[in-house]
């Protein structure tokens, strides 16, 4: 298990790209024996052998346990595909939270740069008081984080794309693997 755990994205990328290459292994193991089933079928039924009938019935009973396990894997696909959805809903709340809290410090950069503006007209014995400092600091404190709020949202869809394309690879991966068991 990689170094990812800390990552959900990471993680549900080497869980899905392991379960992909396991279910495409498993197919072309499943291909390959019942085209080879299908060949010993048919050299059966011209020699009528009995004892070649007996083993054509356990090759086809390991073909079908192949099967179910190719099963298996596709229910693991859509197991991995409830997850994603769960951290696609998860990513865009948390997107929604950044903008709405973005969008609330607007109100106080306002009030921060009137407040300024209104201390600029006013007669003042001294240019830069405490009180002005500190309005200074506010403004570049709110602007600050404003654009720090703005980067995490680029980097929450960012990842909500990554995220979407990931799903939409799984259930490719998952309806061709259900039509090949």
């Amino acid at each position: 298990f990689p170094e990812l755990s800390a990552d959900p994205c990471a993680m549900s990328e080497w869980l899905t790209q392991r379960t992909v290459c396991r279910a495409k292994s498993l197919q072309r193991q499943l291909l390959s024996g019942l085209s080879d089933a299908e060949k010993a079928i048919v050299a059966d039924a011209a020699k009528g052998r009995a004892a070649e009938a007996t083993a054509r019935e356990d090759k086809a009973a390991m073909l079908k346990d192949k099967a179910d396990s190719g099963m298996e894997l596709v229910k693991n696909c859509e197991r991995c595909l409830l997850e994603v959805g769960a951290m696609l809903r998860q990513l865009g709340q948390g997107l929604r939270h950044l903008q709405h809290t973005r969008y609330a410090q607007f109100a106080d950069l306002k009030v921060c740069q009137q407040r300024l503006h209104l201390r600029s007209e006013a007669p003042s014995e001294e240019a830069r008081d405490v009180a002005q400092q500190a309005l200074e600091g506010q403004l570049r404190g709110i602007s600050d984080a404003r654009t720090e709020l703005l980067s995490l949202e680029g980097e929450c869809r960012r990842a909500l794309e990554m995220i979407t394309e990931l799903r939409n690879d799984i259930s490719k991966e998952s309806a061709s693997q259900r039509h090949a068991a």
